[in-house]
């Protein structure tokens, strides 16, 4: 088997890098500072669509119309990381049917729940726990991912990145699901100052 790491990454983890560098916050600039620390040390970067879709939610292209085409703004933030990433190290996967089956079984196992973070004041949120659905599915996109990477013998490791600390609540087999913090450990490598 190779010594190679292929690393999913959540959407928390790459919305920041969408932003103004002027704009980000302490620990936006601490990541930042990680991937570039740690860009070069991993093997691919796997983006799902789910989460090229929830990014796409909140980007602004004049040339989209309405911002509705979708296509376009996809392609823009695809080509970024491209750049950002290397332009043979980035991937796109889709949703298949080992992901919804993965779903299934994750979500059904999943015991925890998480609080609901709604700003309404009026106090009329249906349920003040669930369980985050979005969560759980690019999760289980990754764990299916991960199960035909194996197959292949192709990578040693399969990680998940994200800062979302629920995200690493939920437990497969294949799957290392780690925060920046977490990545740079186990690369050896130290923290340095924030930009």
């Amino acid at each position: 088997m190779n010594n190679k790491i292929c690393c999913v990454l959540d959407t928390c983890a790459l919305s920041f890098l969408l932003e103004k560098e002027s704009e980000l916050n302490e620990s936006e600039k601490e990541w930042y500072n990680s991937f570039e620390l740690i860009k070069n040390k991993i093997d691919v970067f796997v983006i799902s669509s789910l989460v090229m879709h929830e990014l796409s939610l909140n980007i602004n292209i004049p040339e989209a119309k309405d911002n509705k085409d979708s296509n376009l703004v996809l392609k823009k933030i695809f080509n970024f990381f491209k750049y950002f990433f290397g332009i043979d190290k980035v991937e796109i996967i889709d949703l298949n049917e080992d992901s919804i089956t993965e779903y299934r079984n994750l979500y059904k196992n999943t015991s925890f729940l998480i609080e609901c973070q709604c700003d309404n004041k009026k106090d009329v949120c249906k349920s003040k726990k669930y369980k985050h659905k979005i969560d759980a599915l690019i999760v289980a996109q990754a764990s299916a991912y991960a199960n035909n990477i194996y197959n292949n013998d192709k990578y040693s490791e399969f990680w998940l990145l994200t800062e979302d600390k629920n995200m690493k609540k939920y437990k497969t087999n294949n799957l290392k699901i780690y925060s920046f913090k977490d990545a740079k450990i186990n690369l050896g490598i130290e923290d340095v100052l924030p930009l």
